[in-house]
């Protein structure tokens, strides 16, 4: 087989999967092996087989080398990107952290607020009950004011000392006899007149008005009733002043009460918006979680019919190989021709050209059945080498389809973790949200529909690829 190994040259076969390389000689059709064998058919063809340039192979091996060198440097490079880039699951997942840890402090505020807000409308409610009862005070105490305004004007009426008259008392003159008797008359009638003079001077003040004092004891009781009602202005503007404090207070807290309100409501809608942006993110990152589901699935689809159609072109190749090896022990087991030996005769010329055309006969054959076995030696190489290469195919494709299949199942494994771990976190948000009861029913039933077809997606996905593995 020299010449066969001297005239190979380079076949490839293409398909989808990639290439492969496999020396091989020309392609050519092929014999009709099954047609019988006679004698005076034409010899084949002669082949002609063309020699490869000098250095071929040195080239296809450092193009080899030189490919294998940039596939590595592609791999390293690949595992690289992946390390550095960050998936979107877990961009969505910090996303839903952060708006979860926002509204969770939230939450906090608006419960401070809200107690904030219950202390403030104690704290009014207490101030309205004392202003009402420093209201009853301030109206008790003008009562009581006005009952000692007038008890006063009474008492200054009622004893007003002008029209009263001293009268002196009697006094009768004692009988004495002796001269501390006599004294004690002569001194007392010195005091009678003394008392007779002070009356005389009393009536004759009476008889006279004083203008002066009375001038002075009008600008005093004036003065006196000024300064009276004055503290009684006082005190009621005081208590007035502090029940308009307090009543602007109020208002103030009211007006501070119903800004907290107001803020309140749009922060609660704020997070029921939020609350809805985020069930919309959710749904999209599972539309695109089935869409990714139902690409991988396709596409194990077409990997699984091209490994079955080369499956189909080996058990072929195997079928045509078997049948030619078939043809070739048939045509090695066909008898070969006798040789005639020469029969003495007395015509030495007719012998030697009968042995001659034996000879020539027996060449021809041995000849064509050379050509014709070299022919289907080279059509089984030919078979064999189109075997070995789509075995390689074969091996290649299975062994990718092995590594994108184990790829996407621990892809989908981390997933399901992932998503079990979000739907303990949703549970527990759902539990706190019913809690505080500010969840729309009907939002919360759609938040409870989407994780049902979540969940029977990835219990279908984990029955179909992984059986009880998740």
């Amino acid at each position: 087989m020299t010449d066969s190994d001297q005239t190979r040259t380079k076949v490839t076969l293409k398909d989808s999967s990639g290439t492969s390389e496999c020396p091989e000689i020309p392609q050519k059709p092929m014999a009709n092996v099954s047609m019988p064998l006679v004698e005076n058919s034409p010899s084949p063809p002669r082949l002609f087989f063309q020699k490869p340039p000098p250095g071929y192979l040195a080239e296809l091996k450092s193009s080899i080398s030189i490919l294998l060198k940039r596939k590595s440097a592609l791999a390293e490079e690949l595992k690289r990107i992946q390390i550095d880039t960050v998936r979107p699951a877990e961009i969505a997942f910090i996303r839903a952290q952060t708006q979860y840890y926002s509204s969770q402090n939230h939450t906090m505020r608006f419960e401070d607020l809200m107690n904030k807000f219950a202390e403030t409308k104690r704290a009014a409610c207490a101030l309205k009950a004392l202003c009402i009862t420093l209201e009853k005070r301030i109206a008790n105490e003008e009562i009581k004011r006005a009952d000692y305004i007038k008890e006063s004007d009474l008492i200054i009426s009622t004893y007003d000392f002008n029209d009263v008259k001293l009268k002196a008392p009697k006094i009768t003159e004692p009988v004495s006899t002796d001269f501390q008797g006599r004294t004690n008359q002569l001194e007392n009638q010195r005091l009678d007149q003394r008392l007779k003079t002070a009356q005389n001077h009393i009536k004759e003040i009476n008889n006279e008005p004083d203008y002066e004092m009375n001038s002075i004891a009008l600008k005093e009781i004036i003065k006196a009733t000024e300064m009276q009602s004055n503290l009684n202005m006082t005190g009621i503007k005081e208590l007035k002043k502090e029940i308009e404090e307090l009543t602007q207070m109020a208002n103030q807290n009211d007006d501070l009460v119903d800004m907290k309100f107001s803020e309140n409501s749009n922060k609660r809608r704020k997070i029921e918006l939020n609350a809805y942006k985020q069930y919309q993110k959710e749904q999209k990152l599972a539309e695109e979680y089935q869409n990714k589901i139902k690409a991988f699935q396709e596409k194990n689809r077409k990997d699984n019919d091209k490994i079955e159609h080369l499956r189909a072109q080996l058990d072929k190749s195997r079928s045509e190989t078997q049948i030619i090896l078939a043809e070739i022990e048939r045509v090695n087991n066909l008898p070969k021709p006798k040789k005639f030996e020469p029969i003495e005769s007395e015509n030495d010329a007719e012998s030697n050209s009968s042995s001659t055309i034996s000879e020539n006969d027996d060449y021809l054959l041995t000849n064509s059945n050379q050509q014709l076995e070299f022919t289907l030696n080279q059509q089984m190489f030919q078979l064999r080498c189109q075997v070995n290469d789509l075995k390689q195919q074969y091996n290649i494709i299975k062994l990718s389809a092995n590594d994108k299949q184990n790829y996407y199942q621990n892809q989908i494994y981390s997933m399901n973790l992932q998503y079990q771990k979000n739907l303990e976190k949703i549970n527990q948000l759902k539990h706190k949200k019913s809690k505080n009861d500010i969840d729309d029913p009907n939002h919360m039933n759609n938040i409870n529909n989407l994780l049902t077809k979540i969940h029977g997606s990835i219990e279908e996905i984990s029955t179909s690829f992984f059986g009880d593995k998740l």
